[in-house]
């Protein structure tokens, strides 16, 4: 009985393992748009100016305008549906491991520091790349996910495994180093709705954005905070906590989700958390002009 449960322990074992290495050549030769960018920020971003965020940081900052004003070259990094400032550390901690930027920008918002079980299970996207940067793995660890995917090395390709496969022989999509523009939709957004109330941060978020900071700091890195506009109304103290730790640390905030400064122009949004390709264009132009003088000045 215990020679017929080695031998299947051998066999699980020797699958898992051909398995993973299989699935790891897949994740690093896919077009599929999730695992290639990912691939690109773990070993080979080197602009002077990188991007971190969600999909908002994705749609919303065209790396060549940003480019075009302060001479630097630009990556945007922003992944949709990251969620949480732990993904974002550990998207910094991966660059660093390879390359040192001279400014950081990190749009952020308040729902990075809420809890929320998606945004741990948004960190399996970096699964495959578990070991190759310590920094990094010290995230899992310490939110208790390394064990599963220590166990299993095929397991850490569950989240992008269907459709690294699909995309492995189709055709890059372009890009500008990064972005992604949204089109035009059939119809803009008709009404701001009610006012959003700030929601709880946890502590441990908070704490993780300070460490996200301190990082930076250890790198003679440059930090600038970027808040990019959505058509909604805010309660005025729905950025208090995020700005609160912003003065204390004194790292520089660009606030564009302020009542009137675009909720005039629907126009330039998709839905209400997102602008299109237009609207997107011309927010990057004030960002680009704004964010110089802070390179400059601060």
């Amino acid at each position: 009985m215990l020679c017929s449960i080695l031998v299947i322990f051998v066999l699980w074992l020797a699958f898992d393992r051909a398995g993973g290495a299989a699935m790891h050549w897949v994740t690093w030769h896919t077009h599929e748009h999730f695992s290639q960018k990912i691939c690109k920020i773990v070993g080979e971003v080197d602009a002077d100016i990188l991007l971190l965020g969600t999909s908002r940081c994705e749609n919303h900052y065209v790396p060549s305008i940003i480019q075009d004003s302060t001479g630097m070259s630009v990556f945007n990094a922003g992944i949709s549906a990251s969620g949480s400032i732990y993904f974002q550390y550990v998207t910094l901690a991966h660059v660093l491991n390879h390359h040192t930027p001279k400014v950081v920008v990190l749009d952020t918002g308040e729902s990075e520091y809420v809890e929320n079980e998606g945004h741990l299970n948004m960190l399996s996207f970096y699964a495959p790349h578990i070991g190759l940067c310590a920094e990094a793995d010290s995230v899992f660890r310490w939110l208790g996910l390394m064990g599963r995917y220590q166990f299993s090395h095929l397991y850490r390709y569950h989240s992008l495994s269907n459709a690294a496969i699909a995309r492995l022989f189709k055709p890059n999509e372009p890009n500008d180093n990064g972005y992604t523009p949204i089109a035009c939709p059939p119809s803009f957004p008709s009404t701001l709705g009610e006012p959003q109330k700030p929601l709880p941060s946890a502590p441990q978020m908070l704490n993780t954005f300070r460490r996200f900071i301190a990082l930076c700091r250890s790198r003679n890195v440059q930090l600038v905070l970027s808040i990019s506009p959505s058509y909604s109304i805010l309660d005025e103290h729905y950025y208090d906590e995020l700005k609160a730790v912003a003065a204390e640390e004194h790292v520089p905030l660009l606030d564009y989700d302020t009542p009137g400064l675009y909720t005039d122009h629907p126009e330039y949004f998709y839905d209400n958390a997102h602008l299109w390709e237009k609207g997107s264009r011309i927010f990057s132009q004030r960002f680009a002009h704004d964010l110089k003088t802070k390179i400059i000045h601060n």
